[in-house]
């Protein structure tokens, strides 16, 4: 059975709930094994975070499992970027439940939702650099009365956050290297590259450009 006519087995049990909640399956690839997702027919862009995975067993293409993420959404930054996360995600597999089970459950899954969006560009890549934005604006607030994080990402999809001091200077800090280093610079000229997961100096040597920038503000070091 090709993988359409599979979904279209699954669609003809579950046709009513996916009118009722205005939601169509789309087929995405994913390596040698094929996902259905479900995604709004009337808000453009969003789907739920639920996927029935299908795998080719001998001549045929078979459900191997139900997936429903219980999406997290934490904000960051000061320009509307946000990270969403899913720690214990339900999975039922085929090989333990009868295909009525299987359906019954993927009908529960539907109707809890919630809709998220499937693309979005302040959406980020990567948690490692949500959680480096998180730990730099805690370390900026016991700098500045006020400061603006903003986080961008250029084309060929790294992230960076930038902020200014209250003399002008420029600091970023990008993530690299697939998000494994974080590298920061003040004003253009690299100054420190540190894991991801361990940014103590990396901290420390912004604490640092501060206080020489207050220090000598007419100075550039």
């Amino acid at each position: 059975m090709s993988v359409w006519k599979r979904a279209k087995e699954i669609e003809g049990r579950l046709g009513t709930v996916l009118n009722e909640l205005n939601l169509r399956m789309k087929i995405v690839r994913d390596n040698n094994s094929r996902l259905i997702h479900f995604v709004s027919t009337v808000e453009q862009g969003m789907r739920l975070p639920i996927e029935v995975g299908l795998s080719w067993k001998g001549a045929d293409w078979e459900v191997t499992y139900v997936r429903s993420d219980d999406i997290t959404r934490t904000e960051f930054g000061d320009n509307g970027w946000y990270l969403e996360d899913c720690e214990d995600p339900d999975v039922i597999y085929a090989s333990e439940v009868t295909p009525d089970e299987m359906l019954a459950s993927l009908e529960n899954f539907l109707r809890r939702g919630p809709l998220v969006r499937e693309k979005d560009a302040k959406r980020a890549d990567d948690p490692r650099f949500a959680y480096v934005v998180m730990d730099l604006k805690r370390l900026l607030d016991e700098l500045f009365e006020s400061v603006v994080l903003i986080c961008k990402r250029d084309k060929d999809r790294i992230e960076s956050v930038e902020f200014l001091d209250e003399f002008g200077n420029e600091f970023k800090v990008k993530m690299e290297h697939f998000h494994e280093a974080a590298t920061l610079y003040v004003n253009g000229e690299m100054e420190t590259l540190e894991a991801a997961e361990a940014t103590h100096e990396l901290y420390a040597s912004i604490r640092s450009r501060i206080q020489d920038f207050r220090e000598c503000p007419m100075k550039k070091f």
